[in-house]
């Protein structure tokens, strides 16, 4: 699916209050704000900066797997850039949340942890600098697209638990 699809379906999902955890009562966003050579995909109008991720080859990708050549989401380098940003004062108290975007549900329970320890140690940083880790599930439909589930996940992925997302919050975007 066309990833900026995906992007203003989440957007969408933010601002209907659907992903009340992250959204908070901040309806309002700025997009794709450069800082610190970053590009953040939304700002709230608190501060909250997201940045979406979107897993095409699943979760041993996002951890550092490398199927059919694919390149690992979580990399030290990307965790460091959001480290940099939450060191710059004028955003050290806002929340930077990293949200993983799945089309799909996991079929199993129990997603195989790949993390090298670099990365591994740079996620524990990002997360000490205040560093959020979200999983969000959306399915496309004829009728269109739905927010099947969210989840904070920074414990998860610190404990080795993985990306596994579950409850279900059903909104509708219009497409």
């Amino acid at each position: 699916m066309n990833p900026l699809l995906l992007k203003n379906a989440v957007e969408f999902f933010l601002s209907s209050y659907s992903m009340i955890e992250i959204a908070r009562c901040y309806p309002n966003y700025k997009k794709d704000q450069i800082i610190a050579s970053q590009c953040i995909d939304f700002i709230a109008s608190d501060g909250t900066m997201i940045d979406l991720k979107v897993l095409k080859t699943g979760v041993e990708a996002a951890y550092g797997r490398k199927p059919n050549g694919k390149y690992s989401i979580l990399t030290p380098g990307l965790i460091m850039g959001y480290v940099n940003i939450l060191n710059i004062p004028q955003y050290a108290e806002n929340r930077m949340i990293l949200l993983f975007i799945r089309q799909r549900e996991l079929t199993y329970r129990n997603p195989i942890l790949a993390m090298n320890g670099k990365t591994y140690e740079s996620v524990r940083t990002g997360c000490a600098y205040g560093l959020e880790f979200w999983n969000a599930v959306i399915q496309t439909d004829a009728e269109g697209i739905r927010l099947c589930s969210y989840k904070c996940i920074t414990d998860d992925i610190l404990s080795g638990a993985g990306l596994y997302s579950t409850g279900c919050t059903v909104q509708p975007f219009p497409t």
